[in-house]
């Protein structure tokens, strides 16, 4: 009878975890594997953990699984097939990611939010699988937004809103840690709900044993774009403890360009164009730099200001929309300078050899005109660029604008 009972037992633990594994060999199969991952063995690892656990009963082996393949792919298909492979030491898989050197590598079709559902009707109060299938929906916006294959997922918004649902989960039954707390605020952000996102901010701050610099660049980006309870000097605050802390030179450049951003917000020219000019040196010839640069010199009454012009027009000349933005946005800033713009445009008409760069400052110099009340010299402009842009369809929206325009101009 005694033994009828421990049979029982076994039988109800077995169906409750779905998995009776050897604790102690499970330990040593995933010290193993990690001595693989090491070695650079991703392939191997993977292969390892699956023979040990080949229908993903095991949550620790599953868990150890999904690290491998969402950390260590080099071709990635919607987040279920993933391709991995074993590479050579002196290599590292984000050089080799998507490349030609890589196409030899094994498939692997790992559906992990099936899987870690699955896991989760037995253990639903897993934390560590609430965090694995909140990542994983996060991961499949990063990666492929709009277009991940799901189609209960109608938006990169959907899948957000998911990872939240698990990261909270995750939180509510002890996992916490700051890049939980992170990436909970961050599907706040993607909402928009900034006053959540920032309670999280915070969390991960508090809990991160180190500054780290993004949390600090994220609550700005929540205190810059809150309509109802942002705070301007906040987010200068707390971009430029990010911009003490980055290494990374693209980041260094993205919080110079916010805390430059937050001063012309303040109509604090001076200081956003210092901020500005240090951007620069990270990101050159970025156009909203630039053009944020052009409005902080007119705004200063610096002939700075025409140097911006000349490098927006070199750089963008070929691209329609942005020679119009600038010039709109020139005379949005300061309408009494539009003489020395009419001059620079002339100039650069006369001497491009483009048609297509021509037909752009013909364009943008003929609603400049317009927008001065010239109307029979802003007809005799759009009506240059016309020529150009009639003969290719895919202007048809700038043709159309400028007929418009036209119309108005008789």
């Amino acid at each position: 009878m005694k033994h009828t009972v421990i049979t029982i037992a076994i039988a109800l633990l077995v169906a409750a975890t779905g998995f009776c594994g050897n604790p102690k060999k499970e330990r040593k199969t995933l010290a193993q594997a990690e001595e693989l991952i090491a070695q650079k063995k991703y392939l191997s690892a993977y292969k390892f953990l699956d023979k040990y656990d080949p229908r993903n009963e095991n949550s620790d082996i599953f868990l150890k699984k999904v690290d491998i393949v969402q950390n260590y792919f080099l071709f990635n298909i919607m987040n279920q097939i993933f391709c991995l492979d074993d590479i050579p030491f002196d290599k590292d898989v984000e050089d080799l990611r998507g490349n030609e050197e890589a196409s030899g590598c094994s498939s692997v079709m790992f559906a992990i939010d099936t899987i870690a559902q699955r896991l989760l009707e037995k253990e639903p109060n897993n934390c560590r699988l609430h965090r694995c299938l909140g990542e994983y929906y996060n991961s499949a916006a990063d990666r492929f937004g709009d277009n991940w294959l799901d189609n209960t997922s109608s938006s990169q918004l959907d899948l957000r809103i998911r990872a939240r649902k698990n990261l909270l989960k995750a939180e509510e039954f002890g996992c916490k840690d700051d890049k939980l707390f992170s990436d909970i605020a961050l599907t706040y952000m993607y909402e928009e709900l900034f006053t959540d996102a920032r309670d999280y901010l915070k969390k991960a701050i508090a809990y991160s044993s180190d500054t780290v610099a993004d949390y600090y660049y994220n609550l700005a980006v929540t205190y810059y774009f809150d309509e109802n309870n942002g705070d301007i000097q906040q987010a200068i605050a707390n971009v430029a403890i990010a911009a003490r802390h980055y290494t990374r030179e693209d980041m260094l450049g993205d919080s110079y360009f916010m805390i430059g951003s937050c001063y012309l917000r303040t109509e604090d020219y001076q200081q956003a164009l210092q901020n500005f000019k240090k951007t620069e040196k990270y990101h050159p010839g970025q156009y909203y730099n630039l053009s944020n640069m052009m409005v902080c010199n007119l705004k200063l009454g610096s002939d700075e200001y025409k140097d911006n012009v000349h490098t927006i027009i070199d750089i963008y000349g070929d691209h329609t929309g942005a020679i119009n933005e600038m010039v709109q946005q020139f005379y949005a800033t300061d309408p009494s300078k539009c003489g020395a713009l009419e001059e620079i445009l002339k100039n650069e008409i006369s001497s491009a050899v483009n048609p297509q760069v021509k037909a752009n400052m013909q364009f943008s110099f003929g609603i400049l005109l317009y927008n001065q009340n010239k109307k029979a010299e802003a007809r005799e402009q759009l009506l240059a660029a016309k020529q150009f842009f009639e003969t290719y369809e895919h202007f048809e929206d700038v043709l159309s604008y400028i007929n418009d325009l036209l119309k108005k101009c008789k």
